[in-house]
């Protein structure tokens, strides 16, 4: 309502431009009982149900990552790349609608749609994979490990490794799900192969095995992942304030002759007003005209 009352609706900006591309991004969607209601990531994960199954009993957690905010984000982009494709062909303009509550739904949907189909009532179970097993934190003899496996031929490696290989072919764990059903068992197994070997050993042993592992990294130790330098993945840039450089993430989309002579360098993030004079001048303002502006303080 207030978009359209001051004339940025796509009916008032397509009359202006015709093949113009809108993206309206609100918490709730634009119809509906809640349109009008703020919101933010954490609400839309609470209403979508995440919270509901993220955590241990007894306590709702969201999760740290802003998924519905960064998701709503990317379905934004890519509604925007498709309305390009799209004018490109017809020359008509699109207008497009994204919302946190939508995202958020949307990466839900497995959960909802086995709760309309069955009688299972999923609650919180930690760091337990609701669909496998073994797949779950474990604590090593210096810190913890994320081992996730799925299929017949991931558990066959895993009793293998760990010991059991009785196990392969018992009915009790003849598929996922069964398996799941039974992860308490697993686990324990699991957790006494780890406690017994350090971080190192434990991720070594399983890849050796080729079953997916992982440390558990505090941030620091992120920083200093040597798979993530080897990639280019963070840039460290000057601060604007301070002699601390600043990693900031380069877009996780590479291109395959992408060099890294090719990437242009990051910048910053600029101070209030750092660029106005650029980007006057690049829309066709003289350097008088923007001085001018400055004097009148209008920028």
């Amino acid at each position: 309502k207030v978009v359209a009352r001051v004339g940025l609706d796509y009916a008032s900006l397509k009359a202006v431009k015709p093949d113009v591309i809108l993206v309206t991004a609100t918490a709730f969607g634009t119809s509906g009982p809640y349109a009008d209601r703020p919101g933010f990531d954490t609400v839309a994960q609470a209403m979508s149900g995440a919270m509901s199954l993220t955590g241990f009993p007894d306590v709702p957690v969201r999760t740290v990552v802003p998924f519905a905010d960064y998701g709503t984000a990317l379905h934004a982009a890519l509604g925007v790349t498709t309305a390009l494709y799209h004018r490109s062909r017809t020359g008509e303009g699109r207008a497009i609608d994204v919302s946190l509550l939508a995202t958020s739904l949307t990466f839900m949907h497995p959960f909802l749609c086995e709760r309309a189909m069955t009688d299972r009532v999923r609650g919180q179970q930690g760091n337990r994979s609701f669909y496998t097993a073994p797949s779950n934190t474990y604590r090593t003899r210096d810190g913890w490990v994320m081992v996730p496996t799925v299929g017949e031929w991931m558990f066959g490696r895993w009793a293998e490794l760990v010991g059991r290989s009785e196990w392969i072919g018992n009915p009790r764990f003849a598929d996922d799900l069964a398996r799941a059903d039974h992860a308490e068992e697993i686990d324990e197994v699991t957790s006494a192969w780890c406690a017994e070997r350090t971080t190192e050993e434990v991720v070594a042993g399983f890849q050796e095995a080729r079953l997916p592992a992982g440390p558990v990294y505090n941030l620091d130790e992120v920083l200093a992942d040597p798979q993530v330098a080897a990639q280019g993945w963070l840039e460290h840039v000057a601060a604007p304030s301070d002699d601390t450089p600043v990693p900031l993430t380069r877009s996780p989309l590479a291109f395959a002759d992408d060099t890294a002579a090719q990437r242009k360098p990051l910048s910053r993030a600029p101070r209030l007003g750092e660029h106005t004079d650029d980007v006057l001048a690049e829309v066709g303002f003289s350097i008088a005209e923007i001085g001018e502006l400055r004097r009148e303080s209008a920028v």
